[in-house]
């Protein structure tokens, strides 16, 4: 994940491009967030569009910041051993991921 300052910056980045659409996620996407470090996956169930559930992980932060994501009907993850099989499934695609974009270029 990012650095808190740079997490603090690309929130600040979302909130001026979309107001609204930040209002109406913030409540659920900031706690999702903050859960990264313990879970090692973000999830968001219901936040950002009724009836659709994410599970999410960054696969790098540069040269450009790539994100691996899950999204499925809500109920599909409405159990959260699912939820989290979702997510642990998503860690381990991106430890197969990630050499793969270690050696993409730099510039």
């Amino acid at each position: 994940g990012l650095a808190p300052e740079a997490r603090k910056q690309v929130m600040q980045e979302c909130r001026k491009a979309d107001p609204a659409l930040y209002r109406n996620a913030e409540k659920h996407a900031l706690p999702a967030l903050a859960e990264y470090p313990k879970a090692g996956y973000v999830t968001n169930v219901d936040t950002f569009f009724p009836g659709l559930s994410t599970v999410s992980l960054p696969l790098a932060i540069t040269p450009v910041p790539y994100v691996l994501i899950c999204t499925s009907a809500s109920s599909v993850f409405a159990d959260p051993k699912v939820l989290d099989a979702a997510g642990k499934a998503l860690m381990a695609v991106a430890d197969h991921l990630r050499p793969v974009v270690d050696r993409l270029p730099r510039d």
